[in-house]
């Protein structure tokens, strides 16, 4: 899972990059976060970077962020995540190591939004 796989999922999924404005000055008319490179999150809040797809957080990211905004409608979609859930289960992955779980989630929403309709993923 590379930096640019990570930064592609997340921002077909509605995050938003902003680059930070060339400032001579930092004065109280200008927003905060205009001297600092950020991101927008779909639900308007702004930080610092994207949603962390490393350890314990990782897999509730995946979970807030990414898997509503799925419009699952045929039984295949859901079939992918069942098989992602059911294997992490069986093998406690999700607690021996939550970044390879979320990783293996991960790489199930990415195939989700690939091979189905990719306009239906909202937030595009």
């Amino acid at each position: 899972m590379t930096e640019q796989e990570i930064k592609e999922f997340w921002e077909k999924l509605g995050f938003e990059f902003v680059p930070r404005k060339e400032s001579p000055r930092f004065g109280r008319e200008q927003d905060y976060w205009a001297v600092y490179d950020h991101w927008i999150y779909p639900d308007g809040t702004k930080h610092k970077e994207l949603p962390t797809l490393r350890g314990i957080k990782a897999l509730g990211n995946l979970f807030k962020w990414a898997v509503p905004k799925l419009e699952i409608e045929d039984d295949w979609r859901w079939e992918v995540l069942q098989e992602w859930f059911y294997n992490a289960m069986r093998n406690n992955n999700y607690k021996k190591d939550p970044t390879k779980s979320a990783i293996a989630l991960f790489r199930a929403i990415q195939q989700v939004i690939k091979e189905h309709r990719p306009e239906k993923v909202r937030g595009e």
